[in-house]
């Protein structure tokens, strides 16, 4: 778009605002749910129409990899893979990705970008986000809901927020774990490739399942990104809900150095606690699901479910099962 006045028109209403550089942002009204509609994009001299456009809630699914196992991967019944054709569930995936420097824009490094959930699509996208949003459209079945998937396996949480927020933490006598020999352990570096590029993006909740090998301040760690992603999204009402580590005895694997059931026991009790210190957010009990000997069970949909009763009863004032 070139500099200048634009319009954005969607459900009747048109709004207004201005390009500079190349760029434009236009705060919508509210809207009831619902869709789907044309979105159309205008100045004096030119239009772009963006078709079957949904009004709904939107949330991002972050953390490390049993938010980014698949469902593919929990071995769905031949009936469950019958539901997965669902035009109200809309997938987006950020292409796992690490920068030292912020990024401002995601430069079409998406894998997933806005598809309707399908046969071809579901199976290949984050398990537990999937199910909570099936889960919450079971209760809603009217409600539009998006899922933008950005994570990474094997990530601290120190990746995950900015420089300045890592050195905040430190700094306060509050070190959390690192590794610069390691990207994915490195600090900010997924923030500024994955999340940073997100920041005009408005979610209703972020679905955080991550900790499986940090219990070391992770309560202070997870409150610092809470409160941080809150404000770099500009959105402090912005709610949180905290997958809860499941059981786990042993790690097959044997390449978790702190995985011992007190060590997660600790991590549950912490990842808790930083909930119970930031307003609207809630937690999902899973001590009684998962695997003795797997740190990444299948049993996504059960916990999933659990997240998004514990969200229904938080945000929607429902209790109901």
């Amino acid at each position: 778009q070139k500099d200048g006045e634009i319009a954005v028109s969607i459900n009747k209403q048109t709004f207004y605002g201005t390009v500079e550089n190349g760029r434009f942002e236009i705060y919508l009204s509210p809207m009831a749910a619902g869709g789907p509609y044309d979105m159309v994009i205008f100045n004096d001299t030119e239009k772009l129409t963006i078709k079957n456009v949904l009004i709904g809630e939107v949330f991002l699914l972050a953390g490390q990899s049993n938010m980014q196992m698949r469902v593919a991967e929990t071995q769905p019944s031949e009936e469950e893979q019958q539901t997965y054709a669902n035009d109200k569930i809309r997938l987006f995936e950020i292409k796992a990705d690490y920068e030292k420097e912020e990024q401002d824009s995601l430069s079409g490094t998406e894998v997933t970008a806005w598809a309707a959930s399908s046969e071809d699509s579901t199976p290949y996208f984050s398990a537990a986000g999937y199910y909570f949003a099936q889960e919450l459209q079971a209760r809603y079945p009217d409600l539009p809901i998006g899922l933008v998937m950005c994570c990474q396996g094997a990530t601290y949480l120190s990746t995950w927020i900015p420089q300045y927020a890592f050195d905040e933490l430190e700094n306060a006598g509050t070190p959390i774990v690192s590794n610069p020999a390691d990207p994915r352990l490195t600090p900010a570096l997924h923030y500024n490739a994955m999340v940073s590029p997100i920041k005009k993006f408005r979610f209703k909740a972020v679905l955080w399942y991550q900790g499986e090998n940090q219990p070391w301040n992770y309560d202070k760690a997870l409150e610092k990104l809470i409160r941080t992603w809150r404000t770099e999204f500009d959105s402090p009402q912005m709610g949180f809900v905290v997958f809860t580590l499941p059981r786990l005895g042993v790690d097959k694997y044997n390449n978790y150095v702190t995985v011992s059931a007190e060590a997660w026991f600790e991590s549950r009790e912490l990842q808790m606690r930083a909930v119970q210190n930031v307003d609207n957010a809630t937690y999902c009990v899973a001590n009684d699901l998962g695997s003795y000997d797997d740190i990444h069970p299948l049993d996504k949909k059960a916990i999933a479910a659990r997240a998004a009763h514990a969200f229904i009863s938080k945000f929607y004032g429902s209790t109901q099962t």
